[in-house]
This record gives structure tokens, C-alpha cells and sequence, in this order.
């Protein structure tokens, strides 16, 4: 290996070879038994809008999940075009009947750890872009250190094994930051300009993602571009009228107005203003109990490196940050500085809107975070005691991920408080485990449900709650039943239909059986079981 010069002495190669064993183990377990864990609450949503984009069905598949655009639903649905199953009973469902999800149980258990997969190589993707970031702005020492980071972030981890939207976010965002730094640091005319195209490109890709979180790419280009670029006015020309193209081609085609406006309307957004409010305090809370321990470490020494007092040529002390060094960072700035443009705009944009309490939309915010934290941490390791803590933090890690294996979305730093939730995602999972554990200590007997992961993962009998004017809504069918008494698992994922007494989307007859409930699960009562009793 010629370039392991790079690394210095024998120590620092070893060093930097065990770095790299580390992003390899993060990659690792971003592939690992794909298959094994339950769906997350939104998972079958994304499924099935991707399928929906690639097959012909009754409803226009851009209104599934209508809140959010078609580009990340087009490429998680994307592997279903090499499976060959019957998508029927999915393509059927009509637009936003989250209530009928289990429906298509049988096409989405033949290809969901296809979409997983896809979106798992998008994972290892977004790590070589942090890498690669890393690397332009700070060299490459730094970038193996953002990347371990980022590789042992059980965030990312998970986000890498799930079909949500935030993974195609993560590698469309980096990709345009990245292909901007490109743009930023070439002379040559012909190839700064291919490069400010090919940013335009995944900058339309990025905010096609999903809702809200992708338009931070727009003030950050457009600061960076007007601070760091201020002096090439054509290129200033050409950079509005290449963001110009892209927010039409976004907004009046992949996403248009027509789909748009029904999705603002349904979630009460009618001006900026109704998507103000205070978050900062818990956004700062929810920085710190993310990712890892190693992460808060890094962030400690980023913002250490920053404050840190230095010396100037006369061996006076300064502090790095100074009114002068600012005005200098203005007058002549570089495109390191659109890191930080890139946190200050994220971080502030969320503390002060109502959507900075939940650590799912801050997925983008820890983004800078770990590419700042490249170049600092290469100077703290030169310190033979805090290089012995960071590895003993990395050690734990990476115990933390074997252990938390496969449902990532239960860490937290601090335990579990309100604040730290990924709300509606993981708190589904474990009640939908919970009742997964009672079935199993009854022996695993026949069920009835409306839950996906019951019809997928359970080792017993299952069949899905029979729907109106369904095959299976007939007397013969519920007579079976009421003679079979099996237990009922009942999803209560829409707010009309907490009890299955009242739930106008099961077959009359079915929700007519007597039933008497068992249980509901925790942490958040989303399933509940019922028995049915021939009496």
C-alpha cells in the first residue's frame, strides 16, 4: 500500500488501520439480517408508495403519503420492478387508507427486504460522501475520523435499515454539498460550471426527498454562493437561474401544486408562520442524547478546537474566535466556511420552528456535525490520554450496536425521555414485539390482524381482518371464526379507529363478533388484543 505514507509513523498507521476496521464494522452492520427486524409504523406507508410509483393503479401514485414528494418513494419502490409477485391487492388500496396497509401483506413479505436493501447501499453512500467532504475541506486523516463517526452513529444505522424518506435525504444533500465544494475549489471555466450543473442536479433530487427538511439546501447554497463566490457575477447569474430551474422543476412537476396545496392544507402549514415556534432547548437536548457517545465527545472537542486560546506570532494569547478572525473569514472566505454556514443555517432553522423536538427531522443537523469534527479530533489524538479515551468510547460503541442489534431505534444516550423520541416510529415497533411475546407465551394460536408485522413475522396461523365488501366479508368466513375463537391483533393506526368496535374500515360483521380485550401494549397502546368469544 504506497500511500501509507499519508499516515505518518507505525503507530498512527495502526491507528488509522484501526479507523478503518471501525467504518467497516459500521458498514457491517448496515447489511447484516436485513430481514429481521419489524416494520417501523411508517414503513409499509413507504413501501407501498414506492410500488405505487412503479405500477399501473387506480389512483395517481404521487397522492400516497401526499405530504411528501415522489423522489425518495420512486427509488425505494424501485427494486420491486425485478420482483416478480402479484401487487394487486396494493395498487387497489385507494390514496392515503393508511387503515388498509396490511392488505398487500403478501407482496410487501416477498420484496420489503429488497427496498431495505436499496436503501442500505444509499446508507454506505452517504458515508463516502462525508468522507469524501471531509477530505476536500480537511484532508484525509480527518475524513476517516468523520467517518467512524458517522459509521458508528446508530442513528444513521438505523435510518441505513429502514425504508424512510431521510436516507435518500442524507446522500442527495451530501452529494450537492460535495459537487459544490468540487465547484468551489476548480479553476478551469468548463469544469466549475459541469460542476455547478451537477450540484443543481441533486439539489433537485434533494428537495424532491421528502417535506420540510431538504429546503434547507437552498439558503445555505445561496449564502455560500454570496459570500464565498461574491466576486463572479456571471456565475452568480447562472447559479440563480440553474436554482430557478431546479425549484420549478420540483414544484411544478415532481411535487405540483395541485398535490402540494392538499398536503400543506391537511397539516395546518398556510404561511411561514405557522411553522414557527420555539424548539432550541429541546434541539440541544436532542443533539446530545443522539448517536453515540463518541458523537458528544466530538462535538466537546469541536467546540473546544473553536474556542481554544492560541498565540499569535508574538506569543501573546488569542482566542481562535475574535471579531478580527471573522472579518477576515468574510473578507476572504473559503469553502470550508460552508460547513458552518450549513450548521448555523440547520440548527437555527429548526430551534426556531415547531418541527426541532422530534431527533427523527434533526437526522440532517448532525450532517455538519460530523464533518467538523474531522480536523479536531486528528489534533486531540496526538494526546496519548485523550486518544485512549476516544478509543475506549469507540470500543463502547461499537458493543452498543451489537447489543442494540436489530432495533437501533430504541438508543439513546440518556435513556429514553419524551424529548429523545423518534415519535411514531420506534414506540409502534416495541408494542408490536410486546404482543409478538404474549402470543408466544400462549403458545403462538391462530391470529386475526391488522398488522403488518404479525402477518409477516409471526410463526402461527395468522390471516388479516377481513375489510368491507372484501372476498372475505361473508357469513361462511365469520361463522369459521366465531367457532375458531382466535385472538384478535388490532393496529390502531388511525385515530377513528382506537377500538375495533367503532372501526368503520373492518367488515361490519367482523367488528359485530363478541370480543373481549385482552391487553394493550406498551409504550404506546398502538396494538391492542382481543379474544373473540362464542357466546
Amino acid at each position: 500500500m504506497s500511500n501509507l505514507h499519508i499516515f505518518g509513523d507505525n503507530n498512527q498507521k495502526y491507528l488509522y488501520f484501526f479507523l478503518i476496521f471501525c467504518i467497516l464494522f459500521g458498514i457491517f452492520f448496515r447489511f447484516y439480517d436485513l430481514g429481521s427486524a419489524f416494520m417501523f409504523r411508517d414503513e409499509p406507508i413507504t413501501f407501498i408508495g414506492g410500488i405505487k410509483l412503479h405500477y399501473d393503479n387506480p389512483y395517481d401514485g404521487r397522492l400516497w403519503n401526499y405530504e411528501h414528494p415522489a423522489v425518495a418513494k420512486w427509488f425505494i419502490g424501485l427494486p420491486t420492478r425485478f420482483i416478480a409477485t402479484d401487487y394487486n391487492e396494493i395498487l387497489q388500496i385507494p390514496t392515503n387508507m393508511y387503515v388498509w396497509l396490511y392488505v398487500g401483506y403478501e407482496a410487501l413479505s416477498k420484496t420489503y427486504v429488497a427496498m431495505r436493501l436499496l436503501t442500505a447501499l444509499f446508507g454506505v453512500l452517504s458515508l463516502a460522501l462525508i468522507f469524501l467532504i471531509t477530505r476536500e475541506l480537511y484532508g484525509t486523516k480527518a475524513g476517516l475520523w468523520s467517518t467512524v463517526i458517522a459509521a458508528l452513529s446508530f442513528d444513521l444505522i438505523l435510518y441505513s435499515r429502514i425504508t424512510f424518506y431521510e436516507t435518500y435525504l442524507i446522500t442527495f444533500f451530501l452529494s450537492s454539498i460535495f459537487l459544490y465544494i468540487k465547484y468551489l475549489k476548480t479553476r478551469e471555466s468548463g469544469k466549475r460550471i459541469l460542476y455547478m450543473a451537477l450540484t443543481f442536479v441533486f439539489v433537485t433530487l434533494t428537495i424532491g426527498t421528502r417535506s420540510f427538511n431538504p429546503l434547507f439546501i437552498i439558503p445555505i447554497l445561496l449564502l455560500s454562493q454570496f459570500i464565498i463566490n461574491r466576486r463572479r457575477m456571471k456565475e452568480n447569474l447562472l447559479f440563480i437561474v440553474l436554482l430557478i430551474v431546479s425549484l420549478r422543476i420540483v414544484f411544478f412537476h415532481i411535487y405540483p401544486p395541485e398535490i402540494r396545496d392538499i398536503a400543506q392544507a391537511a397539516h395546518g402549514i398556510t404561511s411561514l408562520g405557522s411553522i414557527m415556534g420555539f424548539s432550541l432547548i429541546q434541539e440541544i437536548m436532542i443533539i446530545f442524547s443522539r448517536n453515540s457517545y463518541l458523537f458528544i465527545a466530538s462535538i466537546l472537542i469541536t467546540i473546544y478546537s473553536v474556542l481554544r486560546v492560541t498565540r499569535n506570532n508574538e506569543g501573546e494569547p488569542r482566542r481562535t474566535i475574535s471579531l478580527t478572525w471573522i472579518k477576515e473569514s468574510i473578507k476572504n472566505p473559503k469553502p470550508v466556511l460552508i460547513i458552518s454556514i450549513a450548521f448555523w443555517i440547520i440548527f437555527l432553522g429548526f430551534g426556531f420552528s415547531r418541527y426541532g423536538t422530534d431527533a427523527r427531522y434533526l437526522i440532517i443537523l448532525f450532517l455538519p456535525l460530523f464533518i467538523m469534527a474531522g480536523k479536531p479530533m486528528i489534533k486531540m489524538a496526538k494526546n496519548k490520554m485523550i486518544l485512549s479515551i476516544l478509543i475506549i468510547l469507540i470500543i463502547v460503541n461499537m458493543y452498543g450496536i451489537v447489543a442494540a442489534f436489530p432495533y437501533f431505534g430504541d438508543y439513546s444516550n440518556f435513556g429514553d425521555p419524551l424529548w429523545n423520541r423518534f415519535v411514531g416510529t420506534h414506540e409502534h415497533q416495541g408494542a408490536v414485539r410486546n404482543a409478538m411475546k404474549y402470543l408466544e407465551s400462549q403458545g403462538n394460536p391462530s391470529v386475526v390482524t391488522s398488522e403488518p408485522n404479525i402477518l409477516i413475522f409471526y410463526p402461527g396461523d395468522a390471516d388479516s381482518i377481513p375489510i368491507p365488501n372484501g372476498k372475505r366479508c361473508n357469513p361462511s368466513y365469520i361463522e369459521k371464526l366465531k367457532k375458531a375463537e382466535p385472538y384478535v391483533v388490532y393496529n390502531t393506526i388511525s385515530p377513528d379507529n382506537s377500538n375495533i368496535e367503532n372501526d368503520m374500515y373492518t367488515c361490519p360483521a367482523f367488528r359485530s363478533l363478541p370480543m373481549t380485550l385482552i391487553e394493550s401494549f406498551e409504550p404506546d397502546n398502538s396494538v391492542r388484543l382481543y379474544k373473540i368469544t362464542n357466546q
